[in-house]
């Protein structure tokens, strides 16, 4: 490389993402899953009647970690890789095709664009908790 080039380039240090909350987070999205499940749609509207957007985020977050875990279960992947956060991921796992994960993935990537873009953040979360509810019901 020319060293005009490296004398040019920068160190950039990415201190760790702080993941104190995450751990409720995901223990606050299986609860929240479970009891739409349940209840149905009285919980979904119950539950979600005054959600903040930081909160819709890590909510989001979650589900998106639920499915990355789902497909670890599903992979036979070493358990110290997944997070159960709660839930009982093995049987969870059953309930699901690899593609209805992926397809799950790509709805929480969706919800994360479109909270980032001010969508109304009790309508994106209440969409990916009912197709959530549909797929693995």
């Amino acid at each position: 490389m020319p060293a005009t080039v490296l004398s040019r380039c920068q160190v950039v240090r990415f201190a760790p993402r702080d993941d104190a909350g995450a751990g409720a987070a995901r223990a606050q999205a299986w609860e929240l899953l479970t009891d739409v499940r349940a209840q149905g749609v009285d919980a979904l509207f119950r539950r979600l009647e005054r959600l903040e957007r930081e909160k819709a985020e890590a909510l989001v977050d979650a589900y998106w970690l639920l499915c990355r875990d789902l497909l670890l279960v599903k992979s036979d992947a070493p358990s110290a890789l997944v997070d159960a956060g709660g839930a009982d991921l093995t049987s969870e796992a059953g309930h699901w095709s690899v593609d209805e994960i992926l397809a799950t993935v790509d709805l929480c990537r969706e919800a994360r664009e479109a909270l980032l873009r001010n969508v109304n953040p009790r309508l994106t979360l209440e969409i990916v908790l009912s197709r959530l509810a549909l797929r693995a019901a």
